[in-house]
């Protein structure tokens, strides 16, 4: 396989640095435990920026890496050509060592190596950080025995990358434990692939409980459908329709399942009844079942919506990430060969069109394999693995590590503050909170299908995205903090979509109390006397809700909160506890422009608070109290630390004869003056 976009050529290496590179194997290679390796030599920063002017690849990610280290501290400087025209010119010298780094795990005595490494040589005065290079060998080079990376293929719909993809598909079904491979009935309605390549046409197969492997296609609508199945159209569905009348994204689906050997696609846009709230709802309560036992999800992730397909020739990522050509020699004769470099970067999958939307992360997490075809490359991850084009996966930072992709969890003990399920689901949260869905209604029903797994594991209720036996634990999620609170963010909505104690209902990122470094071993000062939601659907137990209250009793403190603009315009928020009221900041009547003064507080000691919505306590004074949810040691630094919620009471209640509250937000810090000594333990009710 030949690298797509020629690398830079060796003839453009400066005699220096191929020298370097030159060096054979053994005089290079750094091995775990092996002591200091490689080879060194001195340049300065005037031979690099000549050099890197001419054109070598080598000295010119080594003078931007040391630019940048310079600077990095003094953003002013990047405007004072002068002063960075005179470090340029430097004649200091700087000695670096060059070498070959067993970044993954290889066996004892393996001469096979992942990256270059090039570092300042410490021990010659050396100053600043290492840069990472990647490294690859096409498969017919000597250099592939050493390097067992291959150049990713930019060609998805070449040859070489589908039987790439059957070689991961077959190791997978052949030898992988902990990835399922058993026999299934189809869901309600696939469409059946036999007779494109004959009549062109695809028809949809109504299953009747057939058993056989199918396919599930996991992608982004992007607006209303071309092409769709509705009670109107069922009949000509079956009895087949043109594969040109179907948008690119499931035209590129169908392809790639012919060139795998697949007969059955999944499609909820053409296998469900799209006008039929009734067959909707059946089939989104399946949605567990039709991706946990699809053979394999075909991602289109790179896809921003169903029209664009996603079999076109990948392109690079940028300048940064271009492959170079260097020598290497591997010491056992005289042959000479060649390894291709680039800087190393990391790739955020969370990036790709698909994973930013919420209905995809269920579709991700619960398929036993995926297929994804990334903007740069295909992707492949399963229970056991993960791979890219090109090698073992080393530059992704992926949502979910593979052990939170829903492989079977340990037994979940009686008593256990956070077993390792519940620290699953609350990563889960994490990630699909930061998710967006065409409509906030689906907020709860998007994630169902996860849900639903974990009641099985957790064996527990289920309570607007909150379990039973763990609400306390729950309930510390917070709204997570920006450097600046953008306050377009906080969009108004008079849209139900779950109680205040849920953090489906806020309408971004939520993190959790482990955020502050809570311990499994924390203190609950807490009772849950009663939970209760009203489902929009009474069978859909992890569907949408209409109603839900909270009953909880603890030791509760009247509070007061101050706001404080900080550099940058970033607000800080903080309670203060004991306080019922404070004398009302004048804030402007048009955009929120929080006031710099913090108003005197009655006590020393105050705690950081996360407002839901900040704006509450921008414009309006309010009347909080503070409810403690539980304490616990700072990492085993015997300081205690404590947290809670924040609430208010509502006017609802008045109405309706009792007394009824809304949560505000969470509060954490130290405890040194135990502000709720003396507090009785009074129960209330939060909606």
């Amino acid at each position: 396989m030949s690298i797509q976009g020629q690398p830079t050529p060796m003839t453009r290496l400066c005699t220096s640095c191929y020298t370097i590179s030159s060096q054979n194997l053994d005089t290079l290679l750094a091995k775990p435990g092996d002591g200091r390796r490689g080879y060194s030599w001195t340049t300065t920063r005037k031979r690099l920026h000549a050099s890197s002017t001419l054109g070598c690849p080598l000295c010119t990610i080594i003078f931007k890496h040391t630019l940048k280290s310079h600077y990095y501290n003094v953003p002013d400087c990047w405007a004072n050509a002068e002063l960075i025209g005179r470090w340029k010119a430097g004649d200091e010298e700087m000695p670096f060592t060059f070498l070959y780094s067993q970044h993954w795990e290889v066996e004892a005595g393996s001469r096979v190596f992942d990256k270059i490494v090039i570092e300042p040589d410490k021990d010659r005065g050396g100053k600043g950080s290492g840069i990472w290079l990647d490294v690859a060998a096409e498969r017919d080079k000597p250099a592939s025995s050493f390097v067992k990376t291959r150049p990713e293929n930019l060609d998805v719909n070449s040859k070489a990358v589908f039987d790439l993809a059957k070689s991961w598909i077959s190791a997978c079904l052949g030898s992988h434990d902990k990835c399922s491979n058993t026999s299934v009935s189809l869901p309600t309605r696939v469409l059946d692939l036999r007779a494109v390549e004959g009549d062109g046409l695809v028809k949809l197969c109504i299953s009747q409980g057939k058993m056989a492997p199918y396919v599930a296609l996991s992608y982004c609508w992007g607006g209303p459908q071309p092409a769709v199945l509705t009670t109107a159209t069922l009949e000509t569905y079956i009895l087949g329709v043109p594969l040109t009348s179907n948008p690119q994204t499931i035209k590129d689906a169908i392809l790639v399942c012919r060139k795998l050997g697949f007969q059955y696609l999944w499609v909820d846009a053409l296998c469900i009844i799209q006008d039929s709230p009734e067959d909707k709802a059946h089939e989104i309560q399946k949605m567990g079942y039709i991706y946990s036992n699809a053979i394999l999800t075909i991602s289109a992730s790179s896809a921003k919506s169903v029209k664009d397909g996603f079999l076109g020739k990948r392109i690079r990522r940028g300048e940064d990430s271009q492959w170079f050509l260097l020598p290497f020699y591997s010491g056992d004769d005289n042959s000479r060969s060649t390894i291709s470099a680039r800087q190393f970067t990391t790739y955020q999958t969370s990036s790709e069109p698909l994973n930013t939307r919420a209905w995809a992360l269920q579709e991700d997490i619960l398929s036993p394999r995926v297929l994804a075809y990334d903007s740069y490359r295909i992707r492949w991850q399963c229970k056991t693995t993960s791979y890219a084009d090109g090698g073992k996966i080393n530059d992704l930072v992926l949502d979910l590590n593979q052990t939170q992709k829903l492989v079977p969890f340990g037994e979940v003990k009686k008593g256990e503050m956070f077993p390792d399920a519940l620290k699953a689901w609350i990563k889960i949260v994490e990630i699909y909170s930061t998710r967006t869905a065409t409509f906030r209604s689906d907020t709860l029903p998007a994630v169902s299908a996860i849900a639903e797994y974990f009641s099985h594991v957790l064996g527990d209720e289920y309570f607007a995205g909150l379990w039973e036996s763990y609400l306390p634990q729950c309930l510390m999620w917070f709204a997570r903090r920006s450097d600046d609170y953008d306050f377009s963010q906080f969009r108004n909505t008079n849209q139900y979509i779950a109680p205040s104690w849920s953090w489906a209902s806020y309408n971004g990122p939520a993190w959790f109390g482990h955020r502050f470094g809570m311990p499994d071993d924390i203190e609950i000062h807490v009772k849950v006397e009663e939970c209760s939601v009203r489902r929009a659907l009474e069978d859909m137990r992890f569907g949408e809700v209409i109603a839900g209250h909270l009953t909880i009793s603890g030791f509760l403190q009247p509070a007061i909160c101050s706001a404080r603009k900080q550099k940058h315009q970033s607000m800080e928020f903080r309670v203060v506890f004991g306080v019922e009221e404070i004398k009302p900041v004048p804030l402007s009547h048009s955009t929120p422009k929080p006031s710099t003064e913090v108003p005197p507080h009655p006590s020393p000691e105050t705690f950081i608070f996360y407002p839901d919505d900040p704006r509450d306590f921008l414009q309006k004074q309010m009347h909080l109290h503070a409810l403690l949810l539980c304490s616990f040691d700072s990492l085993g630094a015997g300081v205690r630390l404590i947290a809670g919620l924040v609430v208010s009471k509502i006017a609802l209640g008045e109405k309706e004869g009792r007394e009824l509250w809304i949560r505000r937000g969470l509060f954490h810090g130290t405890d040194r003056n135990d502000n709720f000594k003396g507090s009785k333990k009074v129960s209330i009710t939060i909606v």
